[in-house]
């Protein structure tokens, strides 16, 4: 019985990834102007094969539904985002996020105006460090129902057919920030993770130190 069993649930969670994904297409981006917004690159690095959009259903349905609500890459036409399937609507404020951990010698600068004017709490990380050791990291705190924009290469910042690949390399969607590991994101440029009443973006290809990145983002509270 197992195996039937297992198939149905597979099957369930690829209907509800699709209800899912139809009823984010209604919602409008935030369109939320942070310096580190996701942005495309060019890259010739590996296709990353974890946890990418339609993985979630590669995976039982009991797995899957344990960390939802979800963080999703939406494509739309030429426009893309990072996005949470089945956000629920939630009128109490969030509450900032903590950065319990961060190396010797960072400093950290919060971006006040992000949170008055979209609601997104948003910081930048510095490793306080000169020349090639200097290491950057931008991490927002978004409400449950917000859009994040991703920046393509083409006309106005759309995306192109090379950046739909290049989406999938390197960008990496994490069901559980707290089994995260540095070799998973040795070769992505954004780390997306929902947790309690939020959901998080962070920018993390000029962060070279995974062990030290990995650190940083499980302290997050």
């Amino acid at each position: 019985m197992k195996e039937p069993l297992d198939e149905l649930l597979v099957q369930a969670c690829a209907a509800q990834q699709r209800a899912d994904l139809a009823a984010l297409e209604q919602l409008e981006p935030a369109n939320v102007p942070m310096p580190f917004v996701p942005q495309v690159r060019r890259t010739p690095r590996r296709l990353l094969k974890t946890v990418i959009i339609a993985a979630v259903c590669a995976v039982l349905a009991t797995t899957a539904y344990a960390f939802w609500p979800r963080v999703a890459v939406i494509l739309e036409g030429s426009r893309a985002y990072l996005a949470v399937q089945e956000a629920p609507q939630n009128s109490i404020p969030m509450e900032q996020m903590q950065l319990t951990w961060l190396p010797d010698g960072c400093t950290v600068t919060w971006d006040d105006s992000t949170y008055q004017e979209y609601g997104a709490y948003s910081c930048l990380i510095d490793n306080g460090k000169q020349s090639k050791e200097h290491q950057v990291l931008g991490i927002a705190q978004m409400p449950l129902e917000n859009k994040v924009n991703i920046q393509g290469r083409g006309p106005d910042d759309a995306i192109t057919e090379e950046d739909k690949a290049n989406i999938e390399q390197q960008i990496m969607i994490v069901d559980d920030i707290a089994a995260l590991t540095a070799e998973q994101i040795e070769d992505c440029s954004v780390v997306a993770w929902t947790a309690g009443d939020s959901y998080y973006v962070a920018s993390v290809h000029h962060w070279q130190d995974k062990d030290e990145l990995v650190k940083i983002l499980q302290g997050i509270r």
